[in-house]
């Protein structure tokens, strides 16, 4: 008995049976009263969202290095009479560069960020510190 002649025949029309399953299920769904386009929409924002090439990674230009700050130079103490003031103040003031309000219970990271200015808001929602970092 020879495995190279029906074998490969019906290993061929299962793999035919295969592709055209898909093709024939379509076929049916057509004559149901449904239209290409709204059976191929899903397909093709599926494929939309799943094709294409990642984004590459922007690098930063090499240059000179911001020299570390010395704390207390983020300007905190022009600040300092909102200490007592309730927290919505900080929506009326103007503060050009980083700035951190820490609320109750809120995760906070431990990055040092000397030119960063920190507000801690205590629970009664009225700022209780001002601080660099």
């Amino acid at each position: 008995m020879s495995l190279d002649g029906p074998p490969a025949l019906s290993l061929s029309v299962l793999s035919l049976s295969a592709l055209l399953r898909p093709v024939l299920r379509l076929l049916a769904l057509l004559r149901c009263g449904l239209s290409l386009p709204a059976l191929l929409l899903p397909v093709l924002l599926l494929a939309a969202c799943a094709g294409g090439r990642a984004p590459e990674r922007i690098q930063a230009m090499p240059g000179p290095s911001v020299p570390p700050q010395p704390p207390g130079t983020c300007g905190a103490g022009a600040h300092a009479a909102l200490v007592g003031r309730d927290a919505t103040a900080l929506e009326r003031v103007l503060i050009l560069g980083p700035v951190r309000v820490i609320r109750p219970g809120m995760a906070v990271t431990r990055d040092l960020r000397p030119g960063r200015i920190n507000f801690d808001v205590g629970d009664a929602g009225r700022i209780a510190r001002i601080w660099c970092g």
